[in-house]
C-alpha cells in the first residue's frame, strides 16, 4: 500500500522487482545517486535512462517509453496491474526475460520501431487476458512480418494479435 520508495544516494543495484504489487507507487531518486534516475511520471530507470528498470501502477493506465530508451528490464513491470497501453519508441533494442509478466490489464502495445526488440529468456509471458481478453500490438506498416518471428511468444504463446498501424 505504499506510495512511494525513494533511493537515497547510497543504491547501487537492484534486482529482481522490489516493488510488485504496488499499484499505486511512484519511484523517486535522491539527487546524488549516480546509478538512478526517474522519469517525470515516477518510472524508475539506470542513470542514463537506457534502461527501463521498474515501472509501477502509479505511473498511470498509458506510459509511454522515453525516447533514448534501450532495453526493458527483466520483471520491469511484474504485476502491475494499472497498466492498460505501453508506447515502445524506436530505439528500444531489446526486453528481457519477463518483462511484461503479470500485466492482466496490459491490452495494447504500440510500437514505434521498425525493428522489433529482441526478447531474451523464457517464453511466454503468464500474463492473463485484460477486461476485454483482447490484446493488440500495433506496428508501423510493412514491420508484421518481422514482429510476428521475433515476438512469436507473445503471439503463440499469450494469445497477442498483431496489427500494423
Amino acid at each position: 500500500d505504499y506510495t512511494k520508495i525513494v533511493l537515497p544516494s547510497t543504491v547501487k543495484a537492484i534486482s529482481g522487482s522490489p516493488s510488485n504489487g504496488n499499484d499505486k507507487m511512484i519511484w523517486e531518486v535522491n539527487a546524488d545517486n549516480t546509478y538512478f534516475k526517474t522519469d517525470d511520471k515516477g518510472a524508475l530507470y539506470d542513470y542514463d535512462m537506457k534502461t527501463l528498470m521498474v515501472l509501477n501502477g502509479g505511473s498511470g493506465a498509458s506510459y509511454t517509453v522515453p525516447y533514448g530508451t534501450i532495453i526493458i528490464r527483466e520483471w520491469a513491470l511484474y504485476e502491475n496491474s494499472v497498466i492498460k497501453t505501453l508506447t515502445l519508441p524506436a530505439t528500444v533494442e531489446k526486453r528481457e526475460q519477463n518483462c511484461i509478466t503479470g500485466t492482466p490489464n496490459l491490452s495494447t502495445i504500440i510500437c514505434l520501431g521498425e525493428r522489433p526488440a529482441i526478447y531474451t529468456g523464457k517464453k511466454g509471458t503468464k500474463n492473463k487476458a485484460g477486461s476485454s481478453g483482447e490484446r493488440t500490438i500495433y506496428v508501423p506498416k510493412g514491420c508484421k512480418a518481422a514482429y510476428e518471428k521475433a515476438w512469436a511468444e507473445l503471439v503463440d504463446k499469450d494469445g497477442w494479435t498483431i496489427l500494423e498501424k
